[in-house]
């Protein structure tokens, strides 16, 4: 069975991933023209799904994985800053007062004492 999508729609990447996502099921083969990707599905024998439902699972699979690209590149930046304060906020220097590790139970000079060191007293 051939599946054809069209290259305006689905990127090399979404087909790759759908691809590998049905390697369980198929014995999958990639290939392309000037205007669509097209993958080639040959179901296993020991695979209990038909033609129709592999073919539409593919296509389902395709659709989510280009929708999963569209949302990644549309929070990308939001996820960045999220990463990046969050970074920001674990740095710890051994002057800072503001440290939130230090509190009346463990100071910043045990957090960061070596623990062989600390041991040997």
């Amino acid at each position: 069975m051939q599946l054809h999508f069209a290259k305006q729609l689905y990127s090399k990447e979404a087909l790759i991933k759908t691809a590998f996502a049905f390697t369980d099921k198929a014995y999958i083969q990639l290939h392309q023209d000037s205007d669509s990707y097209i993958i080639e599905a040959h179901k296993k024998e020991s695979s209990l799904i038909s033609d129709d439902q592999l073919s539409g699972e593919i296509g389902n699979e395709m659709l989510a994985q280009i929708v999963r690209q569209v949302i990644y590149g549309q929070t990308r930046r939001i996820r960045e800053l999220v990463l990046a304060r969050a970074l920001a906020s674990t740095v710890v220097g051994k002057d800072d007062n503001l440290c939130a590790l230090e509190s009346d139970h463990a100071s910043l000079d045990g957090i960061l004492a070596d623990w062989f060191e600390r041991s040997e007293r």
